[in-house]
């Protein structure tokens, strides 16, 4: 029965460990005429340098390449029209209650993992 027990709390507890710490959501809508090919690497590379560690970290990272921009989740559903982001490219942090805030701006990977820090109080850099 103990170890029945004890089975049961660390599936609970994996559980508790595998909920997302929020949502990540790189947006580039660029039109074509009007992309800033330098604006863009910068943008691509840092998206494609973050992924993967801020997945590992416990977020569920987005791309979003057009308007509206929709995010989607069970207990909410955020969409974002061109007057709600006065720039091309930036970020959406998004927690899990569905309280958001956007960046705007191409962000290196230390900036992005600074302001994470701060918007959803976790520790992601010296770790």
């Amino acid at each position: 029965m103990k170890k029945l027990l004890m089975l049961i709390g660390i599936v609970f507890m994996l559980q508790a460990q595998a909920e997302s710490v929020g949502s990540i959501v790189f947006f580039n809508i660029t039109s074509t005429e009007q992309s800033d090919e330098e604006t863009n690497e910068d943008f691509y590379f840092y998206y494609d340098k973050l992924n993967d560690f801020l997945t590992k970290k416990g977020f569920d990272v987005l791309l979003a390449e057009q308007l509206p921009i929709k995010i989607e989740k069970p207990d909410y559903t955020i969409e974002l029209g061109a007057s709600d982001v006065a720039s091309d490219v930036g970020i959406i942090f998004v927690k899990p209650s569905g309280q958001y805030k956007v960046s705007e701006g191409v962000k290196t990977d230390v900036d992005v993992a600074m302001e994470a820090e701060q918007y959803f109080k976790v520790k992601l850099v010296g770790e």
